[in-house]
Parts: C-alpha cells; sequence; structure tokens
C-alpha cells in the first residue's frame, strides 16, 4: 500500500524546529507581500547571536504557522512556503550553530565581547563558519537529498535553496572528481575552508567548461562565498562602533586557518551538526541567549546603515536626516525604501497606485514615497518600537 503524503510540519527537520523551544520563533512587523510582488527586498532579517528566527508577520509561512499547519498546498504559491520553512530552517541551524561555538569556545564571548582589531579576524572565521553550517546543513545535507515538493504532494519541484546542488546530479559531480562526496561530515570543513580563502578544490577550470551542471553550481557558490566575506566584515566593522574601519579592499580578503583551535572547531561542529540533520541528535543543552542588553549593538550616536539597522527602532528625525545621504548610495537604498514600504499593509495600497510607487523607487525619490504613502493612507504594521530589536542583518 502506497504511504500517504507528507505534511510539510511531518517533516522530521521541520517538525524538529517548528516544536523546540531553545530558539523562539518571532513575528516581525514586515509584509511579505511587497517582496512577493517584487517591490521590496525580502527583509525578515536575522541575528544569530539573539537566539531568536524571525519570520515576516504577514507571510505564507506566518499564516500557515496560525492556521494550525495545515493546507499545505494552499499556502504554498509560488513555492513561497516551501522557500520560507526552508530559510527557517537555515536561520535555525546558524544559531543553532553560533551557539554551539558559544559553548565550546567561552573565552571569544562571541556576540558580547567588545569587537577589536586583536579579535576581528577570529570573530570574522566564526561567523562565517557558522554560515557555512546553515548552508552546509540545510542544502547539501537536507534539501539535495530528497524533492520535498513530491514528498508532501504539493505539485513543485522544488529542490534547492542558496545553491544549485542536488544529489540527483553525483555522477555529474563524480565524473570530474571521483572522490567527491558532500555526504559525510567532512564535507562542513571543506566549504567553511572554502567560505574563508575563496579557493575551491577538486575542480579545475576544464571541469566548469565540460559539465554545465558544475559551472552553476560553484559559479554561484564563488559568487556567495566572496560575498560571505565581506558582508561578514561590513556587519561587523559596523558592530564595533568605528573600533574596526576596514577599506573596501579588505573586505574580502581569505581569512586565514593557522591556529589549532579554528580546524578544532571545524571538526567538532561537523559531528555535531551531522549527528543533528542526518540522526536527529541534538547535542546542544546550554541555551543561554544574549540578551538585546548585552549583545553587539550599534552606537545610536554613530551613522545608520538599513542593511544592518531595523529602522522601526529610530525615531522618524533621525530617519529624516539620514535619508538625504543614503539615498545617492546604490547598495544602500534599496534597503532603506523597503524597509519603510514592507512596514506597511499591502491590502492598504491601492493596486492602481503600484506603477507610481515604482517609477518612485527607481528614482530613489524616498521623500515622494512617504508623501504618496501618506496621501494614500496606507495603513502600518502594528508598532513594535520597544518590543522589536534593532539590530538585525538584513543583505540577501
Amino acid at each position: 500500500m502506497k504511504n500517504s503524503p507528507l505534511s510539510l510540519s511531518e517533516i522530521p527537520l521541520f517538525k524538529y524546529i517548528l516544536n523546540q523551544k531553545k530558539f523562539p520563533i518571532v513575528l516581525r512587523n514586515v509584509d511579505a507581500r511587497w517582496n512577493y510582488y517584487g517591490i521590496s527586498l525580502g527583509l525578515n532579517g536575522f541575528n544569530p547571536y539573539l537566539g531568536k528566527i524571525f519570520i515576516a508577520e504577514n507571510s505564507c509561512l506566518a499564516e500557515w504557522i496560525k492556521g494550525g499547519k495545515k493546507n499545505d498546498r494552499h499556502h504554498n504559491i509560488k513555492d513561497l512556503l516551501i522557500r520560507e520553512i526552508s530559510f527557517l530552517a537555515h536561520d535555525f541551524i546558524h544559531a543553532w550553530s553560533v551557539q554551539f561555538l558559544r559553548t565550546k569556545l567561552p573565552s571569544l564571548d562571541i556576540g558580547s565581547c567588545l569587537i577589536t582589531k586583536e579579535n576581528f579576524e577570529d570573530l570574522a572565521f566564526c561567523h562565517l563558519l557558522t554560515e557555512a553550517a546553515a548552508t552546509v546543513a540545510i542544502d547539501y545535507w537536507f534539501l539535495s537529498t530528497m524533492n520535498i515538493g513530491k514528498e508532501c504532494n504539493l505539485g513543485s519541484d522544488f529542490k534547492t535553496l542558496t545553491v544549485s546542488f542536488h544529489e540527483s546530479n553525483s555522477d555529474e559531480f563524480k565524473r570530474f572528481n571521483p572522490d567527491f562526496n558532500a555526504q559525510t561530515p567532512e564535507f562542513l570543513g571543506h566549504i567553511a575552508r572554502f567560505y574563508c580563502n575563496g579557493i575551491f578544490t577538486g575542480y579545475g577550470i576544464e571541469d566548469l567548461e565540460k559539465s554545465p551542471i558544475i559551472r552553476t553550481w560553484l559559479e554561484k557558490e564563488i559568487s556567495y562565498g566572496n560575498e560571505q566575506r565581506i558582508s561578514t566584515r561590513s556587519w561587523l566593522s559596523y558592530l564595533s562602533n568605528n573600533k574596526v574601519t576596514l577599506k573596501s579592499t579588505d573586505l574580502d580578503k581569505p581569512i586565514k586557518l593557522i591556529k589549532n583551535w579554528q580546524k578544532q572547531i571545524i571538526n567538532e561542529l561537523s559531528i555535531a551538526l551531522w549527528d543533528l540533520i542526518k540522526n536527529n541528535i541534538d547535542c546542544l543543552k546550554d541555551t543561554k541567549h544574549i540578551t538585546k542588553q548585552m549583545g553587539w549593538h550599534r552606537s545610536e550616536e554613530l551613522p545608520i546603515d538599513p542593511r544592518f539597522t531595523n529602522l522601526s527602532r529610530i525615531n522618524q528625525k533621525h530617519l529624516k536626516e539620514i535619508s538625504c545621504t543614503l539615498s545617492e548610495l546604490n547598495s544602500i537604498f534599496p534597503y532603506l525604501i523597503s524597509q519603510f514600504i514592507s512596514a506597511h499593509d499591502f491590502d492598504t495600497f491601492p493596486e492602481t497606485q503600484m506603477d507610481t510607487l515604482s517609477t518612485l523607487i527607481l528614482r530613489y525619490d524616498l521623500q515622494s514615497i512617504q508623501s504618496l504613502f501618506s496621501n494614500l493612507k496606507t495603513k502600518k504594521l502594528r508598532q513594535t518600537l520597544n518590543r522589536d530589536y534593532k539590530d538585525l542583518f538584513f543583505v540577501n
């Protein structure tokens, strides 16, 4: 007799994450529908050092959870539910890995120590390791070994999240590297070292030319690894409150892996994470999270970057002061405007005004966008000024 299809909430890893209490799922005052329709960036925000997992209050995932985790297909329009619950798992693993490192490396005091020139690269290494852990656990060890859409009868072929790797192509990966095997604990060390030094061993340029599958996979990974070094150093420098300043040319430099403790923690995390994903064994017992008051935070006396600060926690006068300078920066303005827009209820903005809004966004005209929302009486989501988290990471 053929087995009945599983619900997403019955997939063991998802079930564990949804029911565990160590890392609470927190709803943020964000309407993800602006992102669904291509108006804003996806801005759930994350900060793995706080021990919380953030999701948008108005989103397919939040509605599915509020509705008792039922009717998966109804909520999975354009694969949004599968994608969001997979990112939920990604952020969970990231937070879990941070807590693992805090337990194993107490002298570093990761997440609450003073960030200085002396410990900066060690902290950057730790962050990159936890990012590698989230990618390897969810993309390589979990999603690549199944087809969730088919197992849950969702009419979906969703297979990958942040990289285009899937075990169904294992023969192609082994054609040019017979020793390649992503399904081992040691593979986390391979990706972690790559994130740190930018060198992906096992394949050459000629292999990429002969295999479109490998080319697509590695080009995305190489770009992703480079971006991780840049965003990690940028965020840590920002949280150091000017104690560490870097030139743009320094952001993507390789991180040296020459210390014995680095090699040891990679091995220990690899084994523990493999047990969590493959054997459903969670070795993490100590979950004393850092409080908002004790954790890394940006001084309110310093300039604000909307890639790293939740603007709902910034008073409007200060926001108006920074918008004029930021509006000219291509890399930063999208986060500024997306935070403003996604804090409003999508349903209360007239569809007839979408083209006008899109035009103003292309012009980087924040003031006119604010006036448009005010004139149309677009409703803001519930205000959580005193309860929401200020120091969140939004780069995606």
